[in-house]
């Protein structure tokens, strides 16, 4: 009995000392909280959305706690007055030029400006094209004048440079408003002798290359006489000569057309951690954005911005971006450093 009274002692004193020797429970570390975030583009017709999709899948990937839905919207007039109405969380522009107005309240958003809304990062420098088919024999676009033409969709960059021009050259045009889809199918059916649509300077549009294999089309651009009319009718908008050679499928076309810088753009109701994570992502990992979109790999998304973008258009980047840029050792000109960032 004495033995058997020891031997369950010393189990006792065991089992007592292996319990206090093993470990705690560790509880599993925290998630990190997940951001849900709706992006503004524009139509999946458009050769543009691929870019939205490229940046969608990028922040997704490699901005830990950012989640990305890419929504199809109407483009840059569209996305910008969806993000001031809080349904988008940020949004693409084919026109930066729309950024602006809406920043200072003028053209389209004239006498009711919103200064909290915020640049991004540069998609590339682009050109809102006319385009018109090889058959209406049109060179210029005054030559479509009285025809019917197709604006491309309500919201849209080239939407409002397509009626501009025409109102200001007085073409009387007979304006087809539909979405991109139903204007690339009224080019096709001999509804409309041409279609507006934003392109890369250096090629067609990837819905237009599409109608092109078809319906052949030519870009219709200005003489210096009518851009210098736009312009002075419409102080923010910027033309300017594309030299022979540059578009790829017309290597001897050379008018004037609109030159604009494409971007993205927040509010400043996004906090700047957010926007930073997705800048960081976007900016290192920006070759395979340009993978599925190539046009953006001949620019710099901040650097270009910075060196090229008037100073008369500036509107101050987020917060987030100016962080950003400043731990890479990209200076900031003071007068894109919103007053709301606190860093240097």
């Amino acid at each position: 009995m004495r033995r058997i009274f020891a031997i369950v002692v010393i189990i006792g004193l065991l089992g007592g000392g292996m319990l206090a020797c093993a470990p705690k429970e560790v509880a599993p570390p925290a998630k990190p909280e997940v951001v849900y975030l709706n992006l503004g583009s524009t139509s999946t017709v458009s050769g543009i959305y691929v870019y939205a999709v490229a940046i969608t899948r990028v922040i997704n990937k490699y901005a830990p706690g950012v989640e990305v839905t890419c929504i199809e919207a109407g483009g840059t007039y569209d996305d910008l007055a969806r993000v001031r109405e809080g349904i988008f969380d940020f949004g693409t522009a084919s026109g930066h030029v729309g950024v602006y107005e809406m920043y200072a309240g003028r053209g389209q958003f004239e006498g009711d400006p919103w200064k909290e809304v915020r640049c991004g990062f540069l998609r590339e420098i682009n050109t809102p094209r006319m385009y018109a088919t090889v058959a209406s024999g049109a060179k210029y676009f005054h030559d479509l004048k009285g025809e019917a033409f197709a604006p491309g969709m309500p919201g849209s960059w080239t939407y409002v440079a397509a009626h501009e021009a025409g109102e200001v050259l007085g073409l009387d045009l007979k304006l087809l408003e539909s979405s991109l889809g139903d204007a690339i199918k009224a080019v096709k059916d001999g509804r409309s002798l041409g279609v507006a649509k934003a392109s890369p300077t250096h090629t067609y549009d990837a819905s237009v290359l599409g109608l092109h294999v078809g319906t052949p089309m030519t870009p219709v651009g200005f003489t210096e006489e009518e851009a210098e009319r736009i312009m002075k009718a419409c102080p923010t908008r910027a033309l300017q000569l594309t030299p022979k050679g540059k578009v790829q499928q017309v290597p001897d076309f050379s008018q004037y057309e609109y030159s604009n810088f494409a971007t993205t753009f927040f509010s400043t109701r996004l906090p700047e951690d957010v926007v930073y994570k997705i800048i960081k992502a976007v900016y290192e990992h920006h070759d395979e954005v340009a993978d599925a979109f190539p046009p953006c790999g001949l620019f710099d998304p901040l650097k270009t911005y910075m060196e090229r973008l008037p100073e008369v258009q500036a509107v101050p980047f987020h917060a987030g971006i100016v962080r950003y840029a400043e731990e890479i050792g990209i200076e900031v000109p003071q007068y894109l450093i919103p007053p709301e960032y606190k860093g240097k």
